[in-house]
């Protein structure tokens, strides 16, 4: 029976440290992409706030019609609790764009927030036309 001898290379420490380099400079790159998490966390979390903070403008108002279609009746009431409403569905569009923001990726996030700058910017209109327009019906 023939015995089988291992030779010990002399490139198997220079194998062993390029291999060790690569993994240390991939791990660099996690770290990279961990901070670009990081920060993109922190906009969704900015960017949620601040619609959170146009949801709860909204959301007072329709408690303002509330308490306007509890006492009034025939046309005004139809015309309250339709203003109100087209106030939730606007809510419900930035309620949308909170779940687009959570679920946005680094690759999407300019097409997600360049979206939610569009809607916002649309349901602000409507909020403030409607506002007008209740201010008009209700001679505030």
């Amino acid at each position: 029976m023939k015995s089988i001898t291992i030779k010990k290379s002399k490139s198997t420490f220079p194998a062993f440290i390029v291999v060790l380099s690569l993994l240390l400079f991939s791990c660099g790159g996690g770290s990279q992409q961990r901070a670009q998490s990081d920060q993109l966390d922190e906009l969704k979390e900015k960017t949620t706030a601040n619609l959170k903070t146009v949801i709860i403008d909204i959301e007072e108002r329709v408690d303002f019609l509330d308490d306007h279609i509890s006492e009034a009746d025939g046309e005004l009431r139809a015309d309250l609790e339709n203003a109100r409403k087209e106030m939730t569905e606007q809510k419900e569009l930035l309620d949308i764009e909170i779940e687009n923001i959570q679920a946005a990726t680094l690759e999407d996030w300019n097409d997600v927030i360049e979206n939610t700058s569009e809607t916002t910017a649309r349901v602000r209109n409507k909020i403030n036309e409607l506002t007008r327009e209740l201010r008009e019906i209700l001679s505030i």
